[in-house]
């Protein structure tokens, strides 16, 4: 099965919303279509974006939670790759990076 690391940016646009290539991408992985890989610190990022003013005005705190679960049921949590570094212009996007060669993804989706 395809493993895939989708980052933050297309997680929180693609979850509350089904439309668009992010909502694609989350319907398709809800299907069984690919595995996620994931890390806590995606995963902490997330709850800390949906928890922004504009998330917390078109997606209530109790979806935040129920997706979360979701995310930690059915995706592959890893631990990042920390030897990453400097790869991106962003600390932020290096975690990322580190998470898809840790859980040896075959794709890495990202809103950049």
């Amino acid at each position: 099965m395809i493993r895939a690391t989708l980052d933050v940016n297309v997680l929180v646009s693609g979850f509350p919303e089904s439309s668009g290539a992010p909502g694609e991408l989350i319907a398709r992985w809800l299907g069984r279509r690919f595995s996620r890989i994931l890390s806590e610190h995606i995963l902490s990022t997330l709850v800390d974006v949906w928890g922004r003013p504009y998330w917390r005005a078109h997606f209530e705190q109790d979806h935040v939670q129920r997706a979360i679960d979701l995310f930690r049921a059915r995706a592959i949590i890893v631990a990042p790759d920390l030897t990453i570094q400097g790869v991106a212009m962003d600390d932020e996007d290096d975690l990322v990076l580190g998470t898809a060669v840790a859980g040896r993804a075959d794709y890495l989706v990202t809103g950049d």
